[in-house]
Formats: structure tokens, C-alpha cells, sequence
């Protein structure tokens, strides 16, 4: 099993959509993948078809103490996800409670998935500032830090801000995301970005593109909605390039 964890370098990068794209993308090309929703805005399922009033998820089954598999659905195009659930409040503080007196609460709660050793978890932890993010990103064999060619981002990237809750994982890179070449500022950004981050700024960059949000609008993946969109195409590189990933296969500085 292959673990990746995406977080966001802040709030409103995309993580989300990256995830779910990602997800289609390494499914279309014949991978055994789950897509895990471990953010409280509980949107991930809205890519893959799940009802909007649907409240069910892993949350919920945690707090009732029940397995994550009676959670679990396959979605649009054979997808299988895990939604996180909606939480009132005082739910959200008593899971986060509960998970910190239990550090291998999700490594636990994945094993009894039953899922198979070839098999791809990309689990969406927005900005890994809860407790049960941080359990999942120290897990990981790979986290991808989400960054928009902004101010902001780069930032936060360059003082070291991305893991608030750990230390940085070994195997960590940058997707410079919603990026457009027509900004001077967004250009700037990515020169910027590749002098500070060399070997972590993966190479593959996912351009601003309005079919990304027609598509979740029309209910329907992005490639089947647009498989010539430029973000379409980003997003193929960037499974390609992640496939041909292995952990321990490199060493980032």
C-alpha cells in the first residue's frame, strides 16, 4: 500500500480538488485507488457523486465507535472513498480529543479496510491542523504540499509553516496549483519557487482552468467532462509522474 497525504500550504489552494482529480486520474490508468476525506468541510464526496444531504462518514463512525467499512462507497466511474462526515462542534472537539489518546487510530482504523498491499490511499487533510491530519501525515509515504502561485503560499513555504503540527516528513514536494501564465505575478511566484525548492517543486504544474469547476458543477470527473482541457492534461502528467514515484526512491533536500 502506498499512503499519500495532500495538505494545503493555507486555506483555499485546492487541495481538495487536486485530491479528487488525482484519485480519477491514477483509477483510469487501472490502479487500485481510495480516496480518504479526513477534512472537517467534508467536500471531497462531492466529486465522486455522493448525496448532498448524505451526513454519513468516517467521523461518525468513529464517534460511534464502528468500523470505517460501513462508511466507505464506490462512486461515479468505480471510485471508492471514504467521506469524513458532518460534525456539529462539539463532535469535531470530541474526535479530536479522543484521537490524540490514540496516535495509530487511522493506521488502525486502515488495516481493517482489508486493503490490498497494491493498492493507492490519497487522503485529503486540508491544512493538517487537527490532531488526526498529523497522525495520517507522519504515515505517509509521500505528502504533497498544495501551493497557489500567491504570496501567501510562498510564504509560508519558505518559513517552514507547512507541518504545524510535526516535523516535515521525509518524502514531501510542492504542487504549484491554479497557476496562470498570463499573471506576471503568478510567473514571479513559480521562478521564486523553483530557486527556493529545486528538488521538491514537483515538475508537473496544474494551470487555472474553468473546466475544473464546470465539471464538479455537471456532476461529472474531469476528464470525462473535458479530457482536452489544459488541466486535464496537468493532471494526467501529474499521475504520470506520481506512478513512476516509489517511497525511498529519492532523497529530498
Amino acid at each position: 500500500m502506498i499512503l499519500i497525504a495532500l495538505i494545503g500550504a493555507h486555506g483555499g489552494v485546492g487541495v481538495t480538488t487536486v485530491t479528487a482529480q488525482l484519485v480519477t486520474v491514477l483509477n483510469q490508468r487501472g490502479l487500485r485507488v481510495l480516496a480518504v476525506d479526513l477534512s472537517p468541510s467534508n467536500d471531497l464526496r462531492l466529486h465522486f457523486g455522493m448525496a448532498l444531504e448524505d451526513r454519513s462518514g468516517l467521523a461518525l463512525q468513529f464517534l460511534q465507535q464502528a468500523p470505517w467499512a460501513e462508511a466507505a462507497y464506490r462512486g461515479m466511474e468505480g471510485i471508492d472513498f471514504v467521506p469524513f462526515g458532518s460534525l456539529t462542534l462539539d463532535q469535531l472537539v470530541a474526535m479530536d480529543g479522543a484521537t490524540q489518546k490514540d496516535p495509530q487510530w487511522f493506521l488502525g482504523q486502515l488495516k481493517r479496510l482489508d486493503i490490498s498491499e497494491q493498492s493507492w490511499v490519497l487522503c485529503d487533510c486540508s491544512q493538517g491542523i487537527y490532531p488526526f491530519q498529523a497522525q495520517v501525515v507522519q504515515a505517509a509515504d509521500m505528502v504533497i504540499v498544495v501551493l497557489n502561485s500567491d504570496t501567501q503560499s510562498f510564504v509560508k513555504a519558505r518559513t517552514t509553516q507547512l507541518f504545524p503540527l510535526g516535523d516535515q516528513p521525509a518524502a514531501s514536494y510542492l504542487l504549484l496549483n491554479q497557476f496562470d501564465a498570463a499573471r506576471e505575478l503568478d510567473r514571479d511566484i513559480l521562478s521564486l519557487v523553483r530557486l527556493a525548492f529545486p528538488t521538491q517543486l514537483i515538475p508537473t504544474i496544474i494551470h487555472r482552468d474553468e473546466h475544473v469547476r464546470e465539471a464538479l458543477a455537471s456532476k461529472r470527473s474531469l476528464l470525462a467532462y473535458a479530457s482536452s482541457s489544459q488541466s486535464a492534461l496537468d493532471f494526467a502528467h501529474l499521475g504520470a509522474w506520481l506512478t513512476d514515484w516509489t517511497p525511498g526512491q529519492r532523497e529530498v533536500a
